[in-house]
């Protein structure tokens, strides 16, 4: 190869670092780990000295005089390593079936980050909302064992911010779950009002209610 040939794959070369730190920095954004095609993009992108040292190879070209057969076995074992954590992350998708980040279910065992809840059963698993989940016997808050009084086998949504058990109603915000105070469950229902210039969005037969706290009577 001519002396521009090496100079241009030298400069090449000498971005890889700053590629691969965007590629990080890539990956810092939320459910980036679980997004198959944006990893994919990523691993292509980085690999271009692999490419470049592949084509050098099958032509039989020197890069400064050297193999660029032997470069090319380099640069492909360090490419391997410098993106090892985003190829596990790109097998756990593709051949485990489970998410890098949040709840999975894939062969008969529950996940959080990847990584197996022994104490979760599979069959009766589901997720309330992001980090928040449960199964006939129990909940999880980001993979770990919630206590709360709410009764996991009868636990059901009423809308997106209220549930309720066999006996009791709950409010979840966020990632908690609050009882509501006093609330008869049998009678419970969703439903915006505004009466006496008092707000709620919600009621039972004796008291209605905001954001999961009592601010009227019925």
């Amino acid at each position: 190869m001519g002396l521009l040939g090496n100079i241009l794959v030298t400069f090449a070369l000498m971005l890889w670092p700053m590629v691969w730190i965007v590629s990080i920095m890539g990956m810092g954004g939320p459910g980036a780990s679980n997004n198959l095609s944006w990893m994919l993009q990523l691993l292509l992108f980085n690999s271009y000295p692999v490419w470049i040292f592949a084509v050098l190879s099958y032509n039989g070209a020197t890069y400064w005089g050297l193999s660029s057969h032997s470069f090319f076995l380099g640069v492909a074992a360090l490419f391997l390593v410098l993106n090892a954590g985003l190829i596990y992350s790109v097998y756990n998708l593709v051949v485990r079936g489970i998410n890098n980040e949040g709840y999975s279910v894939a062969g008969g065992t529950v996940y959080w980050n990847a990584k197996p809840l022994q104490e979760a059963e599979a069959e009766s698993f589901s997720q309330i909302i992001e980090k928040l989940a449960l199964d006939k016997n129990r909940f999880y808050d980001s993979g770990r064992v919630l206590e709360t009084t709410a009764d996991p086998a009868s636990f059901r949504a009423l809308d997106d911010l209220y549930y309720r058990d066999a006996k009791q109603v709950f409010y979840v915000p966020y990632y908690e779950i609050k009882l509501v105070d006093g609330a008869d469950a049998s009678t419970f229902e969703v439903i915006e009002e505004t009466l006496n210039d008092v707000k709620s969005d919600a009621r039972d037969a004796y008291f209605r209610y905001y954001s999961g706290e009592q601010v009227a009577p019925r």
